[in-house]
């Protein structure tokens, strides 16, 4: 890697609606940790911030925040999507912000050998940015993932960010959730209410249908039971090279609620051969209420997508689109508003 080629690419996404509640001290959470690492440490990254469809006439965080003479010539760079581009997008009366397709913006425009796609609610150990700086770019085909600590914290009081362990409340693992506090049997309950609910599925055995007709069913088993790939609250950590990414074609541009959609590019790579590492540092979740409108993960979520008239891809619909990829491509060359000249700053 040349001397002065940067690294990494952090990017994340974002809109001016408050989503998730205190967004705006959990931005500044996020902006201290990633600066203050990365000023410290000497760390040869960048920072993209895709701002999506802002709402008009309301105060731009970002610029204000980050308008201040300590923060200038850092490697960060706010992209601006306008609300025209996302106006033609279907659904867009309904959806505020198109995450993964934002996340294609920042990629288009990133300068780094890789791109750590991430989101402005977590803070990332001094150890993991460490780790990832020290990532060899000959390890071509290699997609790296990270636990994710979800921590519960008092946004009204100064918090020290060197002892996030102590607000952990749930720690997401590549099979399993860990919820703290919560015995073997609350854990087993819940497996088999996950099993009997699995069984009683009608469109579990409609899809096994439709496997055995095409010829598919041993290909989902394999791929289901393959334990390589990490994609347990994956959507918060996905570090890969760009040219790879380039080779995925980007994030599924799907409109309509960005549901598997992280996933889904964990089985794309997958299927050209990837392997798949998990770093042994800690990134933590700032949890939060309402995420783009909606209980994230909630089992209200799935109804008030429906209630909404909001579609997303399913478990099943996410397998459906795997055998797709044989065929054609689920993106055309234009993916992430590639010729689009968005409005840019950079400190």
């Amino acid at each position: 890697m040349a001397k002065n080629k940067l690294k990494i690419s952090f990017i994340v996404t974002t809109r001016n609606d408050n989503h998730g509640l205190n967004l705006n001290k959990r931005t500044k959470l996020f902006l201290d940790n990633w600066i203050n690492n990365v000023k410290k440490n000497k760390f040869k990254y960048e920072l993209i911030i895709v701002e999506w469809n802002n709402i008009k006439k309301k105060k731009n965080f970002f610029f204000n925040f980050l308008n201040k003479k300590k923060y200038k010539k850092l490697p960060i760079k706010i992209i601006t999507v306008p609300n025209k581009f996302h106006n033609i997008l279907e659904n867009s009366d309904k959806i505020g912000l198109y995450q993964m397709i934002a996340k294609n913006v920042g990629a288009r425009r990133a300068s780094g050998e890789y791109l750590l796609f991430t989101n402005i609610d977590i803070l990332f150990s001094t150890s993991i940015l460490k780790q990832i700086n020290e990532i060899n770019s000959k390890n071509k085909k290699i997609f790296y993932r990270a636990i994710r600590y979800d921590v519960s914290l008092n946004y009204n009081k100064s918090l020290n960010l060197n002892s996030l362990e102590k607000f952990v409340v749930k720690i997401n693992y590549k099979n399993n959730t860990k919820i703290i506090g919560k015995s073997s049997l609350y854990y087993f309950k819940l497996y088999l209410k996950q099993k009997i609910k699995l069984l009683i599925n009608f469109k579990l055995y409609k899809f096994m249908f439709y496997c055995f007709l095409n010829n598919k069913i041993f290909q989902v088993i394999k791929i289901y039971n393959n334990k390589s790939i990490f994609n347990n609250a994956c959507g918060d950590f996905q570090l890969i090279k760009k040219e790879n990414f380039f080779q995925l074609d980007g994030y599924y541009e799907y409109q309509g609620y960005s549901w598997n959609i992280d996933t889904l590019l964990m089985l794309q790579a997958y299927l050209k051969g990837f392997k798949f590492k998990t770093l042994d540092g800690k990134i933590f979740h700032m949890n939060h209420s309402d995420g783009s409108g909606f209980n994230y993960g909630s089992k209200n979520l799935f109804e008030r997508l429906k209630k909404s008239k909001i579609f997303y891809i399913d478990n099943f619909q996410l397998y459906k689109l795997i055998f797709k990829l044989k065929e054609k491509k689920l993106n055309d060359e234009n993916w992430g508003f590639k010729n689009a000249d968005f409005p840019t700053k950079k400190l």
